[in-house]
């Protein structure tokens, strides 16, 4: 297997995201939206794409994996569905998978975003720079 990644002369999206070098800048929620809805395109194809059961082994990391796999070792479009939705979280939030050095309990964004929904307060998700720039319907 081969990755290719495009060159990028702003910086790649978590560049971006976690600021990561001098021409990284706070992306507004407008382009966070049109990053989240290019990628959601991407991968609606990909899943109509992908209907060949038998695979060998499934590669990913650990943070992006479904539990539900983990314990069953069985795929299902919600398998790829729940990375999907660790990458929106972190387009959000603004925040890596996992943060070693972010306080116990806020170690794994998906834990600390299911706990802000459970305590009816998902405007605590949202990246530091944007709170206060979004609409209540956004």
């Amino acid at each position: 297997m081969i990755l290719v990644y495009e060159y990028m002369p702003d910086g790649t999206l978590a560049d971006h995201l976690y600021k990561k070098n001098e021409k990284s800048v706070l992306l507004s929620w407008e382009q966070r939206l049109n990053i989240c809805i290019g990628v959601a395109h991407g991968f609606v194809a990909a899943i109509s794409q992908s209907d060949t059961p038998d695979i060998a082994s499934v590669k990913g990391t650990r943070g992006y994996m479904d539990p539900h796999y983990r314990e069953t070792r069985g795929l299902s479009p919600k398998t790829d569905g729940y990375a999907l939705g660790v990458v929106l979280l972190e387009v959000l939030g603004g925040r890596r998978q996992f943060d070693p050095d972010a306080p116990d309990g806020q170690k794994r964004l998906v834990l600390r975003a299911e706990k802000c929904i459970r305590e009816r307060a998902p405007n605590s998700i949202v990246d530091l720079g944007l709170r206060g720039s979004l609409a209540n319907d956004g």
